[in-house]
């Protein structure tokens, strides 16, 4: 990814995807800028503002769990529809090669599940299952 932003600066998808890769590997704050970048590069990336801000606001609560802070994020920007824009679901098809199946999710909780890691995608199926009122943002 990095050999790809270096080729060409202005490609939003490029960052997005380094974005997506950072997260995955905990370095949230790193994946901010990447995906900060994303938008800067591509405003039809809906995803990528979302996802800069919740990881800002993850990085600045060490204890705070980058699910909850994209749920919350989602409400702070008026629970945008994720499927509208045709380039975030590009993206976001492309990342189902890269992660094992999900359980059936709506399409919030299916965004998140491609752009994190293992750990997360195991706390979204905990979640899930024990369900609450808060979790339903995540149920299909």
């Amino acid at each position: 990814m990095r050999e790809l932003i270096q080729a060409t600066d202005s490609n939003g998808p490029a960052w997005y995807l380094l974005g997506c890769s950072l997260l995955r590997n905990d370095r949230t704050e790193e994946a901010a800028r990447a995906f900060g970048m994303a938008y800067h590069r591509d405003c039809n990336l809906q995803t990528a503002a979302m996802l800069t801000f919740a990881c800002l606001k993850a990085r600045s609560d060490y204890s705070a769990d980058i699910i909850d802070q994209v749920l919350a994020t989602w409400e702070e920007m008026h629970r945008p529809n994720i499927q509208r824009k045709v380039e975030d679901r590009r993206l976001l098809d492309g990342l189902t090669e890269t992660t094992r199946e999900a359980p059936r999710l709506s399409p919030l909780g299916r965004m998140i599940w491609l752009v994190t890691g293992p750990a997360s995608q195991s706390r979204i199926e905990e979640l899930i299952k024990t369900g609450g009122p808060r979790w339903s943002a995540l149920r299909e």
